[in-house]
């Protein structure tokens, strides 16, 4: 978390309520007495909304950057009718993830929704060419990971090989971003919109 600054907390908020179920333990029906460990958790809009107040948006969000984050896989729920019960999201968390990794994804985190440099960009609906903002930042997210990834251990060793090389290309093939003669690749992503918001209302100061 020190790593992770600009962070919102609903992003902690949402780790939080999944490794409490990614540890929780089964009994193992063939032997009496012992646990089984499957560090999965299984999550919907509905649960994480009435239960622990996290707003779909940021489950959204948050959901989007562990696709790319090299330590879960992630199987998107769904619903087939609106007033029916939808098919829960499915995380399985990589148990030989290492300190490394998550400090790698936080970093990278952490650099694309609090940019030190350039504005922030939006995360959720889509830009004026209807464009997805949650893919673009997720495409954003996915290059930093692996960059990061290449150079988390500095100098004391090599780095950690890169987990969204095909993700990458995936949302490139859609439109999302473009790669550039010198291999950069410029995201089409917009920023935030900030309509119906207020300013906020001081006491005794300016």
């Amino acid at each position: 978390m020190r790593c992770g600054k600009g962070i919102p907390a609903s992003f902690w908020k949402l780790t939080f309520v999944l490794w409490r179920d990614i540890l929780k333990p089964s009994p193992d029906p063939n032997n009496a007495g012992q646990f089984l460990y499957h560090y999965t958790a299984k999550t919907t809009f509905e649960q994480l909304k009435e239960d622990h107040r996290i707003g779909d948006k940021a489950v959204q969000s948050w959901q989007g950057a562990y696709f790319v984050s090299g330590l879960f896989s992630v199987k998107k729920g769904r619903r087939k009718a609106p007033k029916l019960p939808g098919e829960p999201t499915i995380w399985r968390y990589n148990p030989a993830a290492t300190k490394q990794d998550w400090l790698a994804f936080i970093i990278a985190l952490s650099r694309v929704v609090s940019p030190a440099n350039e504005a922030r960009r939006a995360r959720h609906g889509t830009d004026e060419n209807g464009m997805s903002c949650l893919a673009a930042f997720q495409l954003r997210l996915a290059i930093e990971v692996d960059k990061v990834r290449a150079a988390v251990n500095g100098t004391a060793g090599p780095g950690l090989p890169p987990v969204n090389e095909k993700r990458i290309e995936f949302l490139l093939e859609e439109g999302v971003g473009t790669r550039n003669p010198d291999g950069t690749i410029t995201v089409y992503d917009a920023p935030p919109k900030w309509n119906g918001l207020q300013e906020p209302q001081y006491q005794e100061q300016e």
